[in-house]
């Protein structure tokens, strides 16, 4: 017989479970590349990765087996450059409770800072996921060494409600030249500074 779904998402479910399934089984890349860059499974994709995830509760298993599922996820070229569709669902991907290996991430980051254009998705990564730490700290570590990168300065007043990266553009504020100052401010943004305990704001330049 014919089931229906009274809920999308128990569709979505059963889908991903499904998914996961034929994945670990062998899917040619062509297939999955239909699905990555078809928007109508993006949820069954983000799902399934959280299915392989919890792959027999064994979460060194799972981590491998997500990590690879990433990994061909991102070698598949959009056929919409502009779009990049596979690196937009990985960035979802990695927003929920997953965790793949650290080089990925790196690798990850790479992508989303060198590529000067994902800076809503990686302001989430910072702020959601397993590994927002790791997302976090890189992105700290990349705009010591590069302070005049605009892009980073822009990307860091974005997320400068975080302790760490508050704490970060203090110092740099102290240490460094007018110059930085009016990088870093180089767009109307309100950033809290708290010398002394005193929560202040200071409008940009």
């Amino acid at each position: 017989g014919q089931f229906s779904f009274i809920h999308l998402t128990f569709q979505e479910y059963f889908a991903a479970i499904r998914m996961a399934s034929k994945w670990q089984m062998g899917m040619e890349q062509g297939e999955l590349e239909e699905y990555v860059l078809d928007p109508y499974w993006s949820e069954v994709m983000i799902l399934t990765a959280e299915e392989l995830y919890m792959t027999g509760m064994d979460i060194e298993l799972g981590s491998k087996l997500v990590t690879k599922f990433i990994e061909e996820i991102l070698a598949i070229k959009d056929s919409i450059e502009i779009r990049d569709r596979p690196f937009l669902l990985v960035s979802r991907m990695l927003q929920g409770d997953i965790a793949i290996r650290s080089d990925v991430v790196s690798h990850i980051v790479d992508m989303a800072l060198e590529g000067k254009k994902y800076s809503h998705q990686y302001e989430q990564l910072v702020r959601k996921g397993a590994q927002r730490a790791q997302f976090l700290d890189e992105l700290i570590q990349r705009y010591i060494r590069n302070k005049d990168d605009l892009f980073l300065n822009e990307l860091m007043m974005e997320i400068s409600d975080i302790p760490q990266v508050q704490s970060v553009l203090m110092i740099q504020l102290k240490e460094d030249g007018l110059e930085h100052q009016r990088n870093l401010f180089s767009y109307n943004v309100v950033f809290p500074v708290q010398p002394h305990g005193v929560m202040h704001h200071h409008q940009a330049y």
